[in-house]
């Protein structure tokens, strides 16, 4: 089963019932600037320059502004439920790859930060995403100096270590739970902390996300 596409329509029906001024836990943005990004992510390539770096973010600000003045919020909302036809989601692989976690966070951004329940992510994807921590937990974790062990919760899979330190905590939870720590959601994120509060501390404090 493709996840990237449920997870776009997640997006899209959260973002509906929301409604474009309400919040996201990407700070500083309505609903309808998060929609309006999505779009330009996979819809403008140059803008990407803009996404991925600080010096070029003008690019992406620029082309999100044109979004919303094209396109209503409804319309916008609802064509972020079909997967475009681009060179990456051509190929179902790196559709999966590139933005199955990238629409499962920023449906959390919406469902989070205005009060929904939070919904059952399938178990399928809780699997995928658990074969993806060992990587994206290396390179968002990189930061500060204390070691970092991911733990699934109510399995019996091996603990991931994915950071070594002078002093360790283990995160505890399940996948999906663990990605929203990673990319810097830790507020809202249901992950159990284990270990010496200092390096828990430190942790929390130390830079990483996206």
């Amino acid at each position: 089963m493709r996840h990237a596409p449920l997870q776009r329509r997640a997006f899209s029906d959260a973002l509906l019932e929301v409604g474009p001024s309400a919040p996201t836990l990407c700070e500083g943005w309505t609903a309808h600037d998060l929609a309006a990004h999505c779009w330009v992510r996979e819809h403008n390539p140059t803008a990407l320059l803009g996404i991925a770096s600080k010096r070029f973010e003008h690019l992406a600000e620029g082309e999100m502004a044109k979004v919303k003045q094209r396109m209503g919020f409804v319309e916008l909302a609802t064509r972020l439920a079909d997967t475009p036809r681009t060179p990456i989601t051509l190929v179902p692989a790196a559709d999966e790859a590139v933005n199955t976690v990238e629409y499962l966070i920023h449906t959390e951004d919406v469902r989070r930060a205005n009060g929904l329940p939070k919904r059952l992510v399938p178990p399928d994807l809780e699997v995928a995403l658990w074969r993806r921590l060992g990587l994206v937990g290396r390179l968002l974790f990189r930061g500060g100096d204390v070691g970092v062990v991911l733990e699934q919760a109510g399995s019996d899979a091996a603990p991931l270590r994915v950071k070594a330190g002078s002093a360790t905590v283990t995160l505890v939870g399940r996948p999906s739970e663990l990605l929203l720590f990673a990319f810097g959601r830790e507020q809202h994120a249901d992950v159990r902390l284990v270990g010496e509060q200092r390096a828990i501390d430190a942790l929390l404090a130390a830079k990483r996300g996206a």
